[in-house]
């Protein structure tokens, strides 16, 4: 996770497997979490956004018990992650955060409905 987070060209990783990095200690923080139109963000690395912190979230309730602490952890990790790889050369996306979200309210959803219903 850390690699794809860190890496200058998540596509050039995932096509390729070329890994890069460009750490800056002055990044440009002109374009944080900026909205772009939606039609020029991919669906591909949206939905792997969404698929990362769902199993994250997984991840942390089988340590975890409190949803609330769930939420806090998974939400401040995807905030986190975002800020980041603007050190790496990379943007911070508001879509990106919010598929982050979708993604743990999912899985803290189903958990939730899975436990009432046992």
């Amino acid at each position: 996770m850390l690699i794809g987070l860190c890496t200058e060209d998540v596509y050039a990783l995932f096509a390729n497997g070329e890994i890069s990095f460009s750490f800056t200690w002055t990044p440009n923080w002109e374009h944080f979490l900026q909205l772009y139109p939606i039609d020029t963000v991919s669906s591909f690395e949206l939905f792997g956004h969404f698929i990362i912190f769902f199993i994250l979230t997984c991840l942390i309730i089988e340590v975890v018990s409190n949803y609330a602490h769930i939420l806090v952890a998974a939400f401040t990790f995807a905030i986190f992650t975002e800020i980041i790889q603007v050190f790496f050369g990379r943007g911070a996306d508001l879509y990106d955060i919010l598929m982050d979200l979708l993604g743990i309210v999912v899985a803290i959803g189903d958990y939730y409905r899975l436990e009432e219903s046992s």
